[in-house]
């Protein structure tokens, strides 16, 4: 890269240039499946160098395949003629700027014990098929089918900027993603899945996680058997309600999460530099975005900026304390930069790493007892935010009556509005998990503790 410090340092006095930024990316990936007839394997490589150019008008950005002088210097020419090209962002007072960082080096590797390389496919296939095995025995003839599917990728990405940052990370991901499909009246097809994943090499697929994994996917299936349709009389009603992590990390992504993206908050203007200390919940709501803890599939040493990244608390006892920042919305906020860019050959935007609701002291057994009539939802299918309503389709429900779990329910779908989730909570439990998922590409993880929220609207 010491060729790449030279062009920058030549570039980054021209014209309105107020940044340059060359990043390296080394990428392998591994993949490995086991689906219904066949077993699948592949490997791929890939590298590439972007040059980020930011001028007082917006970004120009060039991805070249090699690390080569000619072509990193063709294309810092390019992105910064692509840089005078854009249109500031109207709600932009005055010039755009980055938010000030200090100058630093830095090299940081996560841990990782096994690799694809190291360790025998056939190896990783008999715990698949024993995966399998386990399911079909429980399940008998309702069983249809199953995939099990290991994804590796380890990243190697170095950041020199013009103003002084200098940094590499080698970061691995395994996530394994597991799901079981049963046959209920009528050969009506429902599916139970599950998901682990980790910043580390493929020694997940021996873990306790992977355990537990398996039964419980296989027993949600077991239960979705015998499921039913939600009664009518629920159709349109409000309901009481006990969210496991799954959902309650995905409501706590809809309604804090992105809500509270720098980039986002600038676009869509309004009220947006008056949301620190908003009251957004009840004082028992703590959410952290923490992208140190320890092998966390949303863990990273340093953002795509090269910012170093920190644990950060954007909602402490029901108000907004803190936001996610890329430098560029740090310097519209005043705020420093809290390594929370994401992005590499794309603008850097705001974007959440490991975010969870802080646990309180409430067993799950409790919650569940203390309802006179509700609901129990677990698994997740999907949650999306529609306008303002955060629309969340759980693998399963239970009806609750009088403190006890009842039947089972499939394809229920429960809504709620982000202005009044979080202040619906009156129940936050003790126990921590985080599910892992991809969000825009990038890992991420949500959870925490199950919660138990007062109204649900049922669609």
């Amino acid at each position: 890269m010491s060729e790449a410090i030279k062009l920058i340092e030549k570039y980054s006095t021209r014209g309105n240039v107020k940044n340059i930024t060359v990043i390296d990316v080394i990428e392998n990936y591994y993949t490995l499946a086991m689906r219904v007839e066949s077993v699948e394997e592949s490997k791929d490589f890939s590298r590439f160098t972007v040059v980020r150019v930011f001028s007082d008008k917006g970004w120009g950005i060039v991805v070249t395949p090699q690390m080569d002088k000619g072509k990193i210097e063709s294309a810092i020419i390019k992105a910064i003629k692509m840089s005078e090209q854009t249109t500031p962002i109207k709600t932009y007072s005055g010039i755009a700027e980055l938010a000030n960082y200090r100058s630093y080096s830095s090299v940081f590797s996560h841990r990782e014990e096994r690799t694809p390389v190291n360790t025998n496919t056939s190896e990783l296939l008999d715990i698949f098929y024993n995966m399998k095995e386990k399911a079909n025995s429980l399940l008998g003839s309702h069983f249809a089918w199953s995939e099990i599917t290991l994804t590796y990728k380890k990243q190697k990405k170095h950041i020199i900027t013009s103003d002084g940052i200098d940094v590499e990370e080698v970061k691995p991901t395994t996530d394994i993603l597991f799901y079981v499909v049963v046959r209920g009246a009528n050969r009506r097809l429902s599916t139970a899945s599950g998901i682990i994943g980790a910043t580390s090499g493929i020694e997940l697929i021996f873990s306790k996680q992977l355990n537990s994994l398996s039964e419980n996917v296989t027993l949600r299936a077991f239960q979705l058997v015998n499921a039913s349709r939600i009664n009518p009389v629920f159709k349109g009603q409000r309901v009481k309600a006990v969210l496991n992590y799954e959902i309650a990390g995905a409501l706590i992504h809809e309604a804090v999460g992105h809500m509270l993206e720098g980039d986002r908050l600038i676009e869509i203007g309004g009220y947006a530099t008056g949301i620190k200390d908003a009251k957004i919940g009840d004082e028992d709501i703590t959410v952290i975005d923490d992208p140190l803890i320890p092998s966390a599939y949303g863990s990273y040493a340093f953002d795509d900026e090269g910012v170093k990244s920190s644990r950060k608390t954007l909602v402490e006892n029901g108000r907004v304390v803190n936001l996610l920042h890329t430098r560029l919305s740090a310097a519209y906020f005043g705020d420093n930069p809290n390594g929370s860019a994401h992005g590499i050959t794309h603008q850097p935007r705001a974007l959440m790493s490991n975010l969870y609701l802080v646990p309180k002291d409430w067993k799950l057994e409790e919650m569940i007892s203390d309802m006179r009539k509700g609901l129990y939802l677990e698994g997740l299918v999907s949650a999306e935010l529609r306008g303002n309503l955060i629309v969340i389709e759980p693998e399963i429900a239970y009806y609750v009556e009088n403190g006890e779990i009842k039947g089972a329910i499939h394809d229920l779908k429960v809504a709620t509005t982000t202005n009044k989730a979080l202040f619906n909570v009156d129940a936050i439990g003790e126990t921590f998990q985080l599910r892992p998922g991809l969000e825009k590409g990038h890992p991420i993880s949500d959870g925490g503790p199950p919660v138990r929220i007062k109204k649900l609207y049922v669609i």
